[in-house]
């Protein structure tokens, strides 16, 4: 094997286990954890300090999107269907309220 072909197997090699370590990772961050409401509120205050800042109901009610924030800047949106059961479908950090705008948004 020359050695332009040992380095193409190498990078397709590096290739395939980069792509195959991002759809798994993918599938992991796709499993949501569900609890009953008031049992994933308290676990968020605990655990992260959050509180909840904001709530929404979903177009057709069957669901409500609440986001949690806590002092230290993590963050926490949940979803809440009409049985009670509230998954956390994203969290983060480095979150930062900013004052509402004045007049209509364009």
């Amino acid at each position: 094997m020359t050695i332009l072909r040992k380095i193409a197997f190498v990078a397709t090699a590096w290739l395939a286990l980069t792509a195959f370590h991002s759809a798994t990772s993918l599938q992991a961050q796709a499993q949501l954890i569900c609890l009953v409401r008031a049992d994933a509120v308290e676990q968020l205050k605990k655990q992260h300090g959050e509180k909840v800042t904001g709530r929404g109901i979903v177009r057709g009610g069957k669901s409500m999107v609440e986001l949690l924030t806590g002092k230290n800047g993590s963050w926490t949106v949940v979803v809440t269907d009409v049985k009670g059961r509230s998954c956390i479908v994203a969290n983060g950090n480095a979150w930062h309220s900013i004052a509402p705008l004045e007049g209509r948004p364009s």
